[in-house]
């Protein structure tokens, strides 16, 4: 019921916005509804681009910003995720006096309030959600368009690390939980090569397309991932029985500047004391 109120009401709501930022036909907009939640504001910002594609996302916007630019965390969701879950992520780095922004990829999942399908999804269609993310995230007045940085979970973790090699130094730190680095492994566990894919298959309970595998497949993740020159932090639980935390801790050693954390006990996707330990270490990393 909720996610059919609000596919009705957004694009009423559209038509309310303060537009911030518009180029080349894409452009970003806040809806003037706002939750008060003390130390924060949490508001709608949706991009729209490509005329009928758009990212449904929730900005964070810390009451206590200094005279001077704030920093800003953009945060992704895993495969078949929403941008709720990174909200406790958010929510911290809010108290914190980081502007924070989770959103919906592009066919993420079957709740995802963006646009697009399942089936049209892969890591790169997400590298390009995150990317537009970055571009509208920095242009916001508020922001310090050089303290950008990502936190991404699960498959959001993969897309955090091939975005941030792709930006280089323009990413100021990189923060992953549990990232899929085992994904182009399982990918070729299941095929062997792109004529092998069907149609349409099933990950995780997701149905994904033949394009989820194109150009994964071929993938040397490893080699371009860690072309990523500033810090960034892995933290993985010991228990994780969907991507085992040796991938984690390989990845960790081919980095030149990474951390490397296990969370003893912890499984795929955080909760209670796991996520508050891996939210600490989160804000400490990006404070310092």
């Amino acid at each position: 019921m909720r996610q059919a109120f609000i596919k009705i009401i957004l694009p009423l709501l559209f038509f309310t916005a303060l537009i911030i930022g518009s180029t080349n036909d894409v452009s970003a907009s806040v809806l003037s509804r706002r939750t008060d939640h003390g130390a924060y504001t949490q508001k709608v910002m949706v991009i729209h681009f490509n005329n009928s594609q758009h990212i449904y996302g929730q900005l964070y916007l810390p009451k206590k910003q200094p005279m001077h630019k704030t920093p800003a965390v953009i945060l992704s969701h895993g495969l078949g995720g929403t941008h709720e879950q990174m909200t406790a992520y958010a929510e911290s780095l809010a108290e914190h006096g980081f502007i924070a922004y989770t959103f919906d990829f592009r066919g993420g999942s079957a709740e995802s309030q963006s646009s697009g399908s399942t089936t049209h999804m892969s890591v790169f269609s997400e590298e390009k959600d995150l990317q537009q993310a970055i571009s509208h995230v920095k242009s916001l007045h508020q922001v310090n368009p050089k303290q950008i940085s990502l936190v991404g979970a699960s498959q959001g973790g993969v897309v955090s690390a091939l975005t941030a090699a792709k930006e280089g130094k323009a990413i100021h730190k990189v923060a992953l939980v549990y990232p899929a680095f085992s994904i182009v492994t399982d990918a070729r566990k299941q095929y062997s090569s792109l004529s092998q894919v069907p149609s349409h298959s099933d990950i995780w309970g997701v149905t994904v397309g033949k394009t989820y595998y194109r150009n994964l497949l071929g993938l040397n993740l490893t080699k371009t991932v860690t072309q990523y020159p500033n810090p960034i932090l892995i933290i993985h639980g010991t228990d994780d029985n969907v991507v085992p935390i040796s991938y984690s801790k390989k990845m960790a050693s081919s980095y030149s500047n990474a951390s490397f954390i296990k969370l003893k006990g912890a499984g795929h996707d955080f909760s209670g004391k796991y996520r508050e330990k891996a939210i600490k270490e989160i804000v400490t990393f990006l404070q310092n």
